[in-house]
């Protein structure tokens, strides 16, 4: 799963450069390249990307997901968690679809509308809930994972958000 979202992350980058003028379109073979190797954000037999594809590449957008988990006992709490830090964090980042010219620089790639200081905090927040909620998705998937890697890697977000309060 976490590989899928890094691979996302592409997929964003190529999606932004195809939907916003003031940046170069990704070229046929590059687009082409991309989808054959993850045909759930494309179109295999037209070779192009799909728009706004979900990031899981199911069609499920993450407020779906949490939705479906939330009906279970063990996951009640889930929808608000989505609602308190990834819908708020989001909307602070990024701002309003509308002004996504404002934040993309050709040359530069897409950033976001506030200073990187100002939501650094929050975001260090978000993403240590983000990790809990990621590991729960994984149980509940079944996926396998090694705990004590996972363990790592949210330690290096739990360091991170340490080391910025110590700067302050």
């Amino acid at each position: 799963m976490l590989e899928r979202l890094m691979e996302y992350s592409q997929y964003e980058k190529l999606s932004g450069r195809k939907q916003m003028p003031s940046f170069e379109s990704p070229s046929a073979e590059e687009e082409a390249a991309f989808v054959t190797k993850h045909p759930y954000w494309g179109d295999p037999k037209k070779g192009q990307i799909k728009i706004n594809a979900k990031w899981n590449g199911e069609d499920k957008s993450l407020f779906k997901i949490c939705s479906e988990l939330s009906q279970k006992d063990k996951y009640k709490g889930l929808l608000g968690d989505f609602y308190s830090q990834y819908m708020v964090t989001s909307t602070f980042v990024h701002g309003s679809p509308v002004v996504k010219e404002f934040y993309g620089l050709r040359g530069y790639g897409l950033h976001p509308v506030v200073s990187a200081k100002r939501v650094t905090s929050a975001a260090m927040i978000s993403t240590h809930i983000m990790m809990m909620l990621i590991e729960d998705f994984m149980v509940f998937f079944g996926v396998p994972y090694r705990e004590v890697d996972f363990a790592f890697v949210h330690n290096f977000f739990l360091e991170a958000q340490k080391a910025y309060k110590d700067l302050k």
